[in-house]
Formats: structure tokens, sequence, C-alpha cells
């Protein structure tokens, strides 16, 4: 398939065959994305050495403030770490490529609180089912999952060589998740189980209704009227050698919406002159 055969509006690395490891080098993830795992790794590290975890983590027998607030950052198992880190790697960077650093960051924060807020009234009603504690950044994550559900369902990913929707596969993995959680803890990880499920819901409610908070302006799309007294000209693609190049080295998750948008207007034009 040409280049001028793709829509790059919908277009990610996975859908276009890329691979980074193999065609391109490495990359870093976007700057919130890399900033969120950054405070992640000093947090675990700095819980290892102080161990004082146990006074941030949010359960039936810890329902103070700190604990509401902290509890993100409050893990010392490294399998916990493994799948926060994943979690942004795999997700808060694709939707940070879509949406913006601003958007992911304020997903994760609001997603946090909301879980921690539904954890502390349910382990305030029934106390036996909050002893599983709150020690990762599940509200995040759920909200996360919320809006590349509703928001990124014409994106696609490989999952094990089979390509599904980005959302699908956020779902997937959430209830791949849930379900390890359910059979290690069982009742105990009933207050877990809602936190989760009310930060999933304000994840999609803030994708919604929220404000679109972006690092990037989305231009809209020029709109040429020709002249009725000529007929149309189909016009002339523009130079996009610089923006393939990025795509060949980096992949196609590396532009910008205004690379995009450029180099969807240079495949339109591409095709009305082949007609």
């Amino acid at each position: 398939m040409s280049w001028h055969e793709r829509d790059y509006h919908r277009l990610s690395d996975a859908s276009a065959g890329y691979d980074s490891a193999a065609g391109g080098r490495s990359r870093l993830p976007p700057p919130a994305s890399l900033a969120l795992i950054v405070a992640h790794a000093l947090a675990f590290c700095a819980l290892i050495v102080s161990r004082a975890a146990d006074a941030l983590q949010l359960s039936s027998a810890n329902l103070g403030l700190t604990a509401l607030l902290a509890h993100p950052l409050a893990s010392t198992h490294p399998i916990a770490l493994a799948l926060t880190v994943f979690g942004i790697w795999t997700l808060a960077r694709r939707l940070e490529c879509r949406y913006g650093g601003a958007r992911v960051v304020l997903l994760y924060v609001a997603g946090n609180l909301a879980a921690g807020l539904a954890f502390l009234a349910y382990a305030s009603l029934v106390p036996s089912g909050a002893a599983f504690a709150l020690s990762m950044p599940v509200g995040g994550l759920a909200a996360w999952c919320g809006a590349a559900w509703l928001g990124m369902r014409d994106e696609y990913v490989s999952v094990f060589g089979r390509v599904v929707s980005m959302a699908r596969a956020s779902a997937i993995a959430a209830a791949v998740v849930a379900g390890l959680v359910v059979m290690s803890s069982s009742s105990s990880a009933t207050a877990w189980l809602v936190a989760a499920i009310v930060a999933g819901g304000s994840g999609m409610l803030m994708h919604s209704y929220g404000p679109s908070l972006s690092f990037r302006f989305k231009r809209r799309r020029p709109v040429t009227r020709p002249a009725k007294a000529e007929p149309p000209r189909a016009p002339s693609a523009p130079d996009v050698d610089a923006i393939l190049d990025k795509i060949g080295q980096e992949g196609v998750d590396s532009l910008s919406a205004g690379e995009r948008e450029e180099l969807e207007a240079a495949r339109r034009a591409m095709l009305d002159q082949e007609q």
C-alpha cells in the first residue's frame, strides 16, 4: 500500500505494521507519560528504602486523607510496578499522542481520586470488603481504559498476533486484571473492584463531557470553494518527504496533529490528481 492510500487520522504504529525495534530507532514516550513512569519508579525505590508503604496504602485499617491522596504511589510489589509501567506505556502513551498530555494527567488524577473516594465510602459501610488494599494507580488506569473505550475504537493494536481495536484491548486488559484480583482475594477485594468501576466510569464521563484539554491546538481542515466561473482544479501535493522520513524513523504515533493534517491533505491531493 502506498503512503497516499492510508488514512493518517486513524493510523497508528500497530495498524501500519511498524515495529520500532526492527524498523526504527527506539524512542521515549511523550512527556507526560514519561513523567508518570519516572514518578512511579522513584516512589517505588523510596518506599523500599523507607518501608513506609503501609502508611500510604488505602485499606479498611487506613482510611486517612494521606492514604486517599498517596495510594497510587504506595506499592512496593514489583508486579504492581510492572503493571503500572505497562499501562502507562501501552495506554497512556497512545492517549497522549492523540489527546495531549494534559488530558492524560487529568484523567490520572481524577480517576485515582474517584477510586479513592469510592473505596473509602465502601470500606466505611462494609469493612470486610476492603481488606485488599488500594496501593497502585487503579483509578488512573481504569479512567484511561474508560476514555480509550469511547475514544479509540478506530485505532488498532496487535494482541498476540490478532489485530483488535484499542478500545477492545483496554477492556480485555481491565477484565483480566479484575479477574485475577477476584481469584486471589475473593470478597475482601469488593471495595477494590467498586473503586475500579467508579474510576472507569469517571474516565468515560470526562471523555464525553469534560474540557478538551491538549498541549496541541487542532487545526480545522481548510474548506476551499471553487469559483463558479471556472472548474475546480486539483490542489498540488505538498512536499511531505520530511514527514515520511519521520514515520520511517519513529513511527506513525510520533506525528503531531498538525503533521497528520498535512499528510492527510497531501494524500487527498495525490488521489485527486490520479483521478
